[in-house]
């Protein structure tokens, strides 16, 4: 904490001034100092500080005419610094420290004439980095790279004017590959991918105009199939396949933008029919049941509910 905060302090814009300053205190009513004002020609000019009642200090901030210029930081009631800032002429201009609770760094953003350029930086309690990139004019911008708890890589990939391009990975805390997506040049995702912890694949995606469309596949840990699922403008549009643990069809469902619409058939676990059901724009018309031979057991008709403008 001595260290970074000598790091703030260097990286202000203290100037010395040739005018002379005057000094005027504020108490509150017990006669605990509340605030400390330097003021050059009327204008604050070089460091106004204020307390808490307790006496602790809440605020300090560098003035030169009238403007912040140099460093602002401030406490909580116990007197541990919770943000430090550094301005130029009223402008944030350089690194900006955000801490915990605990007086551990938080965040460091870097500023340039107002604007997040440079350094973005995020930090867990103990100390660890958690996130480090880079911005212009407050956009992500490059490679950015985050970090689990334990140290091991979290993610990683590039950002383009805040929008992720190219190839983003993402991992699980033992470093084993976790997701993977695909983006174009416009930041527009095309495919991306799941894997279990042991390595094998758990979903696989593909997408048009950045929503799934097309087959998407899920898989159970042991790597057999869970789903295969079409969609389109990531609404559930055709048929969707589920599929037992232990291998075999479960039932397949159709759709028409995400609602049941057609036959959905169940199987047992021996590969029979089981159920028919039909569907008509999310409503169900009819049910049909068979024995492991094939032959119809029981049909259910059902009434559609009517519609309140018919």
């Amino acid at each position: 904490m001595r260290v970074l905060l000598l790091t703030i302090l260097a990286t202000g814009f203290f100037t010395a001034r040739a005018q002379e300053a005057d000094t005027s205190l504020a108490y509150y009513d017990d006669g605990v100092l509340k605030e400390r004002v330097v003021t050059v020609d009327g204008e604050l000019d070089g460091e106004l500080r204020r307390y808490y009642e307790s006496g602790v200090i809440k605020e300090s901030v560098e003035y030169r005419g009238g403007l912040k210029h140099g460093v602002h930081m401030t406490f909580d009631e116990r007197g541990v610094l919770s943000e430090a800032r550094n301005y130029r002429l009223d402008t944030l201009h350089g690194s900006s420290y955000a801490f915990f609770d605990s007086g551990t760094l938080k965040s460091r953003t870097d500023y340039k004439n107002g604007e997040e350029t440079g350094v973005y930086q995020e930090f867990y309690k103990g100390g660890r980095m958690a996130l480090n990139a880079e911005k212009v004019g407050g956009k992500l911008e490059g490679p950015f790279l985050r970090v689990h708890k334990n140290g091991m890589k979290l993610a990683e990939g590039v950002y383009r004017d805040d929008k992720l391009v190219g190839e983003k990975w993402e991992y699980n805390d033992q470093g084993d590959t976790a997701a993977w997506w695909r983006y174009n040049d416009d930041g527009v995702i095309q495919e991306s991918r799941e894997w279990w912890a042991n390595g094998n694949a758990r979903a696989e995606y593909r997408y048009e105009d950045g929503l799934k469309s097309g087959a998407q596949y899920g898989y159970y840990i042991d790597g057999k199939p869970k789903s295969e699922i079409t969609m389109r403008e990531g609404k559930r549009d055709g048929e969707a396949t589920f599929y037992y643990e232990e291998g075999g069809v479960w039932s397949v469902q159709n759709y028409r933008m995400d609602v049941r619409h057609g036959e959905t058939r169940i199987f047992r676990k021996d590969g029979t029919l089981w159920n028919v059901d039909t569907y008509e724009d999310g409503e169900l018309l009819r049910s049909k049941v068979y024995d492991h031979e094939g032959a119809l057991e029981k049909e259910i008709e059902f009434e559609i509910p009517k519609k309140r403008d018919e």
